[in-house]
C-alpha cells in the first residue's frame, strides 16, 4: 500500500479519488522542464536557419505551431478544420506547423486537402530534440487545442510549458491538466474547448498585436521560470519525501 500517491495536475487528482484513492494521500506536484530550450537569439536569424533547413519560405509570416501525438483528443484535426478558415477570414500571412506522428495524421492530410490549406498547414512528422528547438524559437503563438475524449485524459501539458519557456503566447482548451500547466491562464490564454469563434478570435488578437504578444511571451517565460524548472519541482518531492 502506497503512503503517498503523487498527481501531476488537480486533473488527475480527481481521477485518482473517482478510482478510490484516499484524498489526504494524493500530492500534486507538476511536470517540470529544464531551461534548454529557449535560444535567446535575434529571431530573424533563427527563421533564416529554419527557412534554409527545411526549405519552406516563412516571408515574414506569423507562424502557429501545435506539438504532440496526433491523437483524437489533441483537437488538431479539429481545430484545421474548423478554426483556420475563421482566422484567413481577418489574417492571411500566416503558416501552421503541426509537429507529431500518430493515427489522425491521414484525417488531417484530408483536411488539408478539402480546405485546400495545403500552402498554409505543415505536417512534420518526428523530428529530433535540435530541430524542434528551433520550431519552439521561431514560432509566434503555440496552439493546444484538446477536445475531451472518453477515457483518454491529458495528464498535464508539458508542450505548453515549453514553448511557454521560449517567450511564445499559449493558446489552449480549458481542460484537464492544460488548466495546470497554465496556471489557470496565468501562462496562457484558456478558451473553452471545441469553442472555434473564440479560439480564432483569442489567436486574431495576438496575430495582429506584436507588442501583445511580446509582452505575453516575455511574462509565459518568466512564470514557466518561476514555477515549473526541475529545481522547484525537485525541492517539493524533497519536502514530500521528508514528511512522509
Amino acid at each position: 500500500m502506497a503512503d503517498r500517491i503523487v498527481c501531476v495536475s488537480r486533473a488527475t487528482k480527481e481521477e485518482c479519488i473517482k478510482r478510490g484513492v484516499q484524498q489526504d494521500k494524493i500530492k500534486v506536484i507538476p511536470n517540470g522542464i529544464n531551461d534548454e530550450i529557449y535560444i535567446n537569439e535575434d529571431k530573424r536569424i533563427l527563421r533564416k536557419e529554419f527557412e534554409k533547413k527545411f526549405k519552406i519560405n516563412l516571408n515574414d509570416k506569423k507562424v502557429l505551431l501545435s506539438v504532440g501525438r496526433l491523437m483524437k483528443r489533441k483537437g488538431i484535426h479539429w481545430f484545421v478544420y474548423e478554426v483556420i478558415p475563421l482566422i484567413l477570414e481577418e489574417f492571411k500571412n500566416f503558416i501552421y506547423l503541426i509537429v507529431g506522428a500518430g493515427p489522425m495524421k491521414n484525417r488531417i492530410e484530408e483536411i488539408i486537402k478539402e480546405k485546400k490549406l495545403e500552402n498554409r498547414v505543415v505536417l512534420f512528422g518526428k523530428i529530433d530534440d535540435r530541430e524542434l528547438k528551433l520550431i519552439y524559437n521561431i514560432c509566434d503563438i503555440f496552439i493546444m487545442p484538446n477536445i475531451h475524449i472518453e477515457r483518454d485524459f491529458e495528464g498535464f501539458g508539458i508542450v505548453a510549458i515549453e514553448a511557454a519557456s521560449c517567450k511564445v503566447p499559449v493558446v489552449a482548451s480549458c481542460i484537464e491538466g492544460i488548466t495546470d500547466a497554465l496556471m489557470d491562464g496565468k501562462i496562457g490564454s484558456l478558451v473553452i474547448s471545441l469553442d472555434a469563434i473564440k479560439f480564432s478570435r483569442e489567436i486574431l488578437k495576438l496575430l495582429k498585436d506584436d507588442e501583445l504578444r511580446r509582452k505575453k511571451g516575455e511574462e509565459a517565460r518568466k512564470l514557466v521560470i518561476n514555477n515549473f524548472l526541475w529545481e522547484k519541482v525537485i525541492r517539493e518531492y524533497g519536502e514530500l519525501l521528508e514528511g512522509v
